[in-house]
């Protein structure tokens, strides 16, 4: 383990809005950080606490003690000279969203901040995904609920359509519902009708049931997931 400065190398965060993972049994990230000397990634910090200090058997103060001797693969070492410039008014660098304001960030809270950062944006890309993928799986049932549909609007223009037309008839001939019994034109015209409107009636019967059970069958779907 590397014998630090006094100062943590990373300060607690005060202010932002990216929450990550904190275990019961383990340390922050930024302490493991600051007690190792060690910078790592979001990422590659759950994969530490995952794999690395879950099959060590040890205590979390004594993994994070022998971490870089025993459990680390390869650490690389950059000697940092030089000084680094950017400009405060660069959000992705300030670090205003983490720290208080006219607060002065290291070099390591500007890397940390840079990999919190993109830690966040990953995550709401992917949340995003899996909605977009929800939605998706949702609306590609859609064709079978759309075309039954359909037909139940077409079957009931049919039957609106033809309706209308033994009424416009019988408005034509100018001649009363009750005497259509003894006009043969009018009664061939009437019960042709009425054998399409009982026709299409059971047609649309079995539309309306088709929809009904692709329905049904979506909001058991709908329950399971």
């Amino acid at each position: 383990m590397n014998n630090l400065a006094d100062k943590d190398l990373i300060h607690p965060i005060t202010r932002g809005t990216y929450k990550e993972p904190v275990y019961k049994d383990f340390i922050s990230r930024e302490e493991f950080i600051n007690q190792t000397g060690i910078f790592v990634s979001p990422d590659y910090y759950e994969y530490i606490y995952d794999i690395e200090y879950k099959k060590s058997g040890v205590s979390a103060e004594e993994f994070v003690h022998d971490y870089e001797e025993k459990y680390s693969t390869c650490i690389q070492e950059i000697p940092l000279q030089g000084v680094f410039k950017y400009d405060v008014m660069d959000d992705e660098l300030n670090c205003a969203g983490e720290y208080d304001e006219c607060y002065e960030p290291n070099i390591w809270e500007i890397i940390n901040a840079l990999a919190r950062n993109g830690k966040a944006e990953f995550e709401k890309r992917y949340d995003a995904i899996e909605e977009y993928n929800r939605v998706l799986e949702r609306y590609q049932k859609l064709p079978d609920e759309f075309l039954a549909l359909t037909e139940i609007i077409k079957k009931v223009w049919l039957q609106n359509n033809i309706v209308n037309d033994l009424l416009e008839h019988l408005a034509y001939n100018e001649i009363c519902a009750t005497e259509i019994v003894r006009n043969e034109a009018l009664k061939d015209v009437w019960d042709i009708s009425l054998n399409q409107l009982k026709m299409i009636s059971k047609d649309l019967d079995r539309s309306l049931e088709s929809f009904k059970q692709i329905e049904q069958s979506d909001k058991k779907e709908s329950r399971r997931s």
